[in-house]
């Protein structure tokens, strides 16, 4: 049996296709982060209370996973988006080409 090679098209479009659905899935991560961060973030009055207690901070406003997936989410979508507009760039130079 031949295999079937994969075009150009078909790569750019497999491509696209999962950048959006990865691009969903990270939205949605970065907004129940964010949601998180909101909802743990204590007051300046609580802040002040806990400094003048202990000297610092409790560990847990911190949020250090939720800022890991924003971060995450951000850094992933600056490399998907220069991918994208990369291969954008060159299926339509070689569509030029091909005129």
């Amino acid at each position: 049996m031949a295999k079937k090679k994969i075009t150009r098209k078909q790569l750019f479009w497999l491509f696209l296709a999962g950048w959006v659905v990865l691009s969903l899935v990270l939205s949605i991560l970065s907004f129940s982060a964010m949601n998180d961060i909101h909802k743990d973030y204590v007051s300046s009055e609580a802040h002040i209370r806990a400094l003048l207690k202990t000297g610092e901070l409790p560990d847990w406003t911190l949020c250090r996973g939720e800022w890991l997936v924003v971060r995450l989410d951000f850094f992933l979508r600056i490399i998907f988006l220069g991918g994208l507009v990369f291969f954008s760039i060159r299926w339509l130079r070689n569509k030029k080409d091909q005129k």
